[in-house]
């Protein structure tokens, strides 16, 4: 998360709490969902039926982990550009996602935000690998 946004999911103070553990409990439900085995891989028919409501909870999930990182962009692009009018910012780290926004700011047909939340994504699930 540090590589692609540059801040902690949850800093150390909160996470001691209540309210960090809840917060904690929701991104482990976003990416790493409990998508076991079910009957529906053993027979497919079932599938058709939406049986147990698996599609739904598999909707659900992406729902949101779309949420999650669009939100993060939008964060991103709005301290982007709030930290582009002071003038003593002085040299930083960039950051994946402020990459992927300036390459945006050139290109706004090839980088679309959709391509910049499936590239974070797809990095963070890499690093899980």
């Amino acid at each position: 998360m540090r590589m692609s946004a540059g801040k902690k999911c949850i800093e150390e103070e909160v996470a001691c709490s209540d309210l960090g553990k809840q917060d904690l409990m929701e991104l482990k439900k976003i990416f790493h969902p409990p998508l076991s085995t079910s009957l529906c891989d053993f027979f497919p028919a079932l599938k058709w039926i939406n049986y147990r409501g698996f599609e739904k909870s598999v909707i659900k999930v992406r729902d949101a982990r779309d949420g999650f990182s669009q939100d993060l962009v939008d964060e991103i692009r709005q301290k982007k550009t709030s930290s582009c009018s002071s003038p003593d910012a002085g040299p930083e780290k960039t950051t994946v996602i402020e990459a992927l926004l300036s390459l945006q700011e050139q290109e706004p047909d090839f980088y679309t935000d959709d391509i910049i939340k499936g590239l974070v994504l797809v990095s963070s699930f890499c690093r899980q690998i």
